[in-house]
């Protein structure tokens, strides 16, 4: 098993790397960059968090979450024209929000004080499905040909195509969204209310972003379905930048907690192999000190 963890945990590595080709191909364009330095502090995050043994599991997915913000390269004008590629397009298209439900363990989680193991599973599970999981069957589902509302390129992969769901798939998605938004924004709650000890402000800091986050993606998935798609890509600055805040305060705390390992490792070395100080307290006698 061991092995096993050690080799996927390599191929997540070398895919998390190979994530910032696209986003350093579409850099040219200053609307870009943004991504590249989300990408680059989620990446930084999770690598230091793999350093702390009690936070690895945050760490790699973290390391999802650098991945999901590269897969989203796709999902531009470079690819669709530049490029040439509809499947690339496709890709991108179906894992938009694949960091986002990546996220949602290390949000419930971090930095301490986490929310029930149960109710972590099951929101990561339900925002895997509804944001994941579903935006691909419907892209699986589109035919660009035979379908209208669509001016991209024509290499699309298409399983079967049936238009009722693949329209009808992304009107769904806030709605069915929705309950697990109010289920995270409960769990956030607690914590906030909760929250003691040294990492009280962080905990309440990071809770309170990440339920705008995900607001403002219900907002953005009902923009999608009823707003043209000007309107939907414009309040994409607004989810970027509330996603680069709970970003940032999870480097600060991966940084921090990094720091003071290495502090208590220092002191630990330093002590480390010397025998306890004694002192006298009776002619020929000797005792450690109480």
């Amino acid at each position: 098993m061991t092995t096993w963890r050690r080799v996927l945990g390599a191929m997540l590595l070398l895919a998390a790397a190979a994530s910032f080709i696209p986003t350093v191909l579409v850099a040219e364009d200053v609307k870009a960059v943004p991504g590249l330095v989300l990408q680059s502090a989620t990446a930084v995050a999770g690598i230091l968090l793999l350093r702390v043994p009690e936070l690895r599991r945050d760490g790699w997915w973290m390391l999802g979450a650098t991945i999901g913000v590269g897969v989203t390269a796709f999902n531009t004008s470079t690819f669709e024209s530049g490029w040439g590629s509809g499947y690339l397009l496709q890709f991108g298209w179906s894992f938009y929000y694949a960091e986002v439900a990546c996220l949602v363990g290390p949000a419930l989680r971090l930095p301490d004080q986490p929310a029930p193991p149960r109710t972590v599973r099951r929101l990561s599970l339900a925002f895997w499905i509804v944001l994941v999981l579903l935006p691909a069957l419907s892209g699986l589902l589109w035919d660009p040909v035979a379908m209208k509302g669509y001016s991209g390129p024509g290499r699309w992969f298409t399983l079967v195509p049936f238009e009722p769901l693949a329209w009808g798939v992304p009107r769904a998605v806030p709605v069915m969204f929705l309950p697990f938004a109010v289920a995270f924004t409960v769990a956030q709650v607690r914590r906030f209310r909760h929250a003691a000890g040294p990492n009280r402000v962080t905990v309440r800091l990071l809770a309170s972003l990440t339920v705008l986050l995900v607001w403002g993606l219900e907002a953005q998935l009902v923009l999608n379905a009823v707003a043209p798609a000007d309107v939907f890509w414009s309040f994409t600055t607004v989810i970027t930048a509330l996603l680069a805040a709970a970003l940032l305060v999870v480097l600060v705390f991966a940084v921090r907690v990094n720091l003071r390992r290495a502090g208590f490792l220092d002191a630990l070395l330093a002590t480390g192999g010397h025998a306890p100080q004694t002192k006298r307290c009776w002619p020929g006698t000797w005792r450690t000190p109480a």
